[in-house]
């Protein structure tokens, strides 16, 4: 898979039909992610161990652990700390390779401490053909959902971005929000108003070009989700005619789209002569 990033990515950029412009960003990104694939194969290997001998709160932890680290580095390598440089999405992109690194080290020591499994190279003479003959009838079966939910979004994703950046940002934004209702067992009625609720907070964030605090906006629409979606729960929520709100949740996105696409034309014009001034 390593190898198929490496050799056609452009291809692959075609194929999901993204911005030229973008290509630059997302190349650097996808090859320093792309690199250390292996790395988050045998994460994943280790956390299966441990769940197969109902070490499922070990799981938590070299998740929490991964994650925990992914969230630092990226703070400091995105927009720079101290003396670290400010990186964008190389930044971002090594962040996501040292969190791999530390997540696959905690869950080894894991497997080490808690479970019975020992690996040595000495297993594999003689190579034990019939054993991976009975794991791959196992294996790619079980991976069939994830891959035919993978190439779904891949085909979507191509749709989507041809309608331009906007559009791809309102679909990544709203995903997020959507998960977060989901993560507190909402339904698809949470997921539409707590998207509506988070809107009407959030639209008028824009965006001024400077890393440092474009991380903030992020950690702002987080906290955006999970404000709109306690509104809802507890019986409050913006209306039709609250701003850019509207009757149901497709036409407040369209709204949010239309400000983004036309109305933003002149705010990124006095941006840019307020930054070069």
């Amino acid at each position: 898979m390593t190898a198929v990033l490496f050799a056609f990515w452009p291809q692959f950029f075609s194929l999901l039909n993204i911005d030229p412009a973008l290509h630059g960003m997302a190349s650097s990104f996808l090859l320093v992610v792309g690199s250390t694939t292996m790395l988050q194969g045998v994460f994943f290997a280790f956390t299966a161990l441990l769940r197969a001998h109902a070490r499922t709160g070990d799981v938590m932890k070299a998740s929490l652990a991964m994650n925990a680290v992914n969230i630092a580095a990226s703070a400091a390598l995105i927009g720079g700390v101290g003396t670290l440089p400010a990186l964008g999405v190389e930044g971002a992109a090594a962040a996501n390779v040292v969190a791999r690194v530390v997540g696959l080290l905690v869950a080894r020591r894991l497997v080490r401490r808690n479970t019975d499994v020992r690996m040595s190279v000495s297993y594999l003479r003689p190579f034990p053909w019939s054993t991976l003959k009975r794991m791959l009838g196992v294996g790619v079966p079980s991976s069939g959902e994830q891959m035919n939910y993978d190439l779904a979004q891949i085909v979507i994703l191509s749709f989507i971005n041809v309608l331009g950046t906007t559009v791809v940002t309102v679909k990544v934004y709203c995903s997020m929000i959507a998960g977060i209702a989901y993560l507190y067992g909402g339904g698809l009625r949470e997921v539409e108003h707590t998207i509506v609720n988070s809107i009407a907070i959030d639209s008028g964030i824009v965006c001024d070009g400077a890393k440092a605090s474009c991380a903030a906006k992020i950690a702002s629409a987080v906290d955006a989700g999970i404000l709109g979606y306690h509104m809802y729960k507890n019986g409050q929520e913006f209306r039709a005619g609250d701003g850019l709100v509207t009757h149901g949740v497709e036409e407040t996105i369209r709204n949010i789209g239309t400000l983004a696409r036309e109305g933003m034309r002149e705010t990124d014009r006095e941006i840019l002569h307020i930054m070069c001034d």
